[in-house]
């Protein structure tokens, strides 16, 4: 089978994987096939393809770092964005939110956010909201504040992070401060934003 075939099945596979969660195939369900799936293979296939002169697209390349954030192989992770750079193939916003969303690590999601940031990709909604969401998960609600007052456009999604966070903290004021906030700035309130 052809490189570049191989790999439009895999970046297929994966598709699939990341969109059923209980959908079946061939009587396996999505948790089955992703355990079935070495990845290690599938990254020294894409490897080989690269040493070979092939330019793989940032959509090649978020697909796998995405897979193997979502099977917790962070140092495969790290590996590819390395990789990635090194062929002059840029990460983008979407790279950087799934590398920082599934790294695991929020020191090195930190690392990743400054390098996002002097690349151009820091000062967006969008990747406020995914270290936000890094730093709530992982409880850092005092540097989620700061990040979060230095947000310049906020959306419903940054308030609902922030609201959960404290919320799962048990710091039911600030998560009610902020629903305030929320709609002293003209949003409404989804179901995400009332966890109490």
């Amino acid at each position: 089978m052809a490189l570049a075939t191989l790999l439009s099945h895999a970046l297929q596979c994966m598709e699939t994987l990341n969109s059923a969660t209980t959908t079946c195939f061939n009587g396996k369900t999505a948790s089955d096939l992703t355990a079935s799936i070495d990845l290690s293979v599938l990254q020294e296939r894409l490897t080989n393809m690269i040493n070979l002169g092939h330019v793989l697209s940032n959509a090649a390349f978020n697909k796998l770092i995405a897979a193997f954030c979502k099977s917790g192989n962070y140092a495969k992770v790290s590996a590819l964005l390395h990789t990635m750079i090194a062929k002059n193939c840029s990460p983008n916003i979407h790279t950087y939110q799934k590398v920082i969303h599934g790294t695991g690590n929020i020191e090195e999601a930190e690392k990743l956010y400054k390098n996002m940031c002097e690349r151009g990709y820091g000062e967006t909604t969008m990747s406020y909201n995914t270290m936000i969401s890094g730093l709530c998960f992982n409880g850092k609600l005092d540097e989620a504040r700061v990040l979060f007052e230095k947000c310049i456009v906020r959306d419903i999604i940054t308030y609902n992070y922030l609201i959960q966070g404290f919320c799962k903290k048990g710091k039911i004021l600030e998560g009610i401060c902020l629903l305030g906030q929320l709609l002293k700035e003209g949003l409404q309130p989804s179901t995400a934003s009332l966890p109490f």
